[in-house]
């Protein structure tokens, strides 16, 4: 006997291959059968009546383990109302594990506060431990984030390591994936990470290879300098083989939306002629979300962040930067404060507000907002073509992600703004008629491809053998109402969610059900 049969639903597997009507049987946590009919019985059975069943919804771009609501909002209510069962945190260079000594943590702060939590780990097997005993609502793994460590080893020191620094960093690395760490992220785009030259990128890209994992890289630039970033990814991926995924490709800045041609031209060379293991992940929004001081030039940066707030207070160089800015591809008039923990006032206020009030520029405003909250400031910006976006989505090696960050129902409060990501890219993706994609390819991006693409055995799929995360839907319902103006509305139309079996949506309800996974690749 079955533990749970769902009945009459139809199916879409993951694979991308046609939907089809029919059961699925469930044992143990595990998928025992998916056919046309299950003439067995189960102990509980449950007349989907229609609604599309399919494979968990896979998120490899997720910041709920760095950003702590795994920690301070455990519930992830806006995971799960998506469909999302299985989320891969330590994404653009910055994870929670491993941790050479305290300071490693650091690099959390420019988006959380971090007396939220108290760190008892170093290693990536002792961050395991600690998740398990505090129980998971979801599936979790985790990659290296290498800003995290290289920050923990030099400090603020901006320079090349050194040879013996780098076996070192290279150690923690392969520790870390003999406990289980599925890659590595790369955060080129921050400060801590500009002085990691092609030597080091290589040498980490190449211990990646030889252990089979999955490398991430957050690019160095996504607006003027995007068509070299990509070139520098491919240039990494060539001379070691690496299999690499760029984390939310997007080209920010409508002066940058010209160099689509050209990017999307070399990512196809590389993908098809040079048959380079190269995929990307996209959330399917015309917004981005993002650190405020990455609108800086890069010289401001250098140092760290104490060094980047004393020049910033210095009116000379305060006009430079001013002056540097204006020349600069974003539209910073469009921008939303989206946190702000030391002002929570400034939430949900446009720079531009915030410009008019103090009767200056908004690159003068960007600058009085850096140094008023300490640099601990995020901003939501209007940047993204549409077009390229559909065409990004519709790519046969694209894996559609949230890039967001799950909460619970406490964040619907006037001291938070949250990019509507983080509660609906899923149901977005699902419902939009932007994207010309089939409802199978729809659920292949977000279940069946990503699994592979990260070597997570026995999920994404609706198979034998296979871990029972599934997602039960009516097909005309599943949608988001959240938009970048008002986005405190959880996803809609996700009547059943399981994980591991057991339901954590139950007839549109969600449970207090937390069974989720460790999700590990060891050798």
């Amino acid at each position: 006997m079955y533990d749970l049969i769902l009945r009459n639903g139809f199916i879409i597997d993951g694979t991308g291959e046609a939907g089809f009507e029919g059961d699925v049987g469930v044992k143990n946590g595990q998928i025992q059968k998916v056919a046309a009919t299950i003439a067995d019985k189960g102990e509980q059975e449950i007349d989907v009546d229609g609604k599309c069943v399919t494979p968990g919804f896979i998120d490899v771009s997720n910041h709920s383990d760095t950003h702590l609501t795994m920690f301070t909002e455990p519930h992830l209510t806006g995971l799960i109302r998506q469909g999302i069962t299985t989320i891969i945190g330590g994404n653009c260079g910055t994870s929670l594990a491993p941790l050479i000594h305290g300071r490693a943590i650091q690099a959390v702060r420019r988006w959380v506060p971090m007396n939220q939590i108290n760190v008892n780990w170093n290693t990536t097997q002792e961050y395991y431990q600690e998740l398990k005993r505090r129980g998971l609502r979801v599936n979790y793994g985790t990659l290296v984030g290498y800003l995290s460590i290289r920050r923990s080893l030099l400090g603020d020191e901006f320079r090349p390591v050194t040879d013996g620094e780098l076996d070192a960093l290279l150690k923690m690395v392969t520790d870390a994936f003999d406990e289980g760490a599925l890659g590595v992220s790369f955060g080129l785009a921050y400060s801590h990470m500009y002085m990691a030259d092609r030597k080091e990128l290589q040498a980490v890209a190449r211990t990646v290879a030889e252990y089979d994992r999955v490398l991430t890289v957050h690019m160095r630039d996504e607006g003027s300098g995007v068509l070299e970033s990509v070139k520098e990814v491919i240039d990494i991926v060539r001379h070691t083989g690496v299999r690499t995924e760029i984390s939310h490709l997007k080209i920010l800045g409508e002066k940058n939306w010209d160099l689509f041609e050209q990017v999307m031209s070399t990512l196809n060379k590389a993908i098809y002629e040079e048959e380079l293991p190269i995929s990307f992940d996209v959330f399917p929004y015309r917004a981005n979300n993002g650190v405020l001081y990455l609108q800086l030039p890069y010289w401001v940066t250098k140092g760290g962040k104490e060094a980047m707030l004393e020049r910033l207070q210095d009116e000379t160089t305060k006009r430079k930067v001013i002056s540097e800015m204006k020349r600069n591809s974003e539209d910073f008039s469009r921008m939303v404060i989206s946190s702000s923990p030391n002002n929570t006032r400034l939430v949900g206020k446009t720079v531009t507000e915030v410009a008019k009030n103090q009767g200056v520029g908004v690159e003068e405003a960007i600058v009085n907002l850096l140094v008023a909250t300490n640099s601990q400031i995020t901003t939501l910006n209007y940047g993204i073509h549409l077009r390229h976006l559909k065409q990004f989505v519709e790519h046969e090696r694209a894996i559609v992600g949230t890039d967001g960050v799950g909460h619970d129902e406490s964040v619907f409060s006037d001291l938070t703004y949250v990019h509507p990501r983080s509660v609906g890219a899923m149901a977005r993706f699902w419902s939009s008629e932007e994207f010309s994609l089939s409802p199978e390819e729809r659920i292949h991006a977000i279940t069946g491809k990503p699994a592979e693409y990260f070597r997570l055995k026995h999920r994404g799929l609706l198979q034998q053998g296979y871990k029972a995360d599934i997602a039960v839907f009516d097909r005309e319902l599943f949608h988001s109402d959240a938009t970048l103006e008002d986005p405190f509305h959880f996803a809609d139309g996700m009547t059943y969610l399981f994980i591991n079996g057991k339901a954590v949506r139950k007839e549109n309800e969600d449970t207090d059900v937390y069974n989720g996974e460790l999700i590990t690749q060891n050798i």
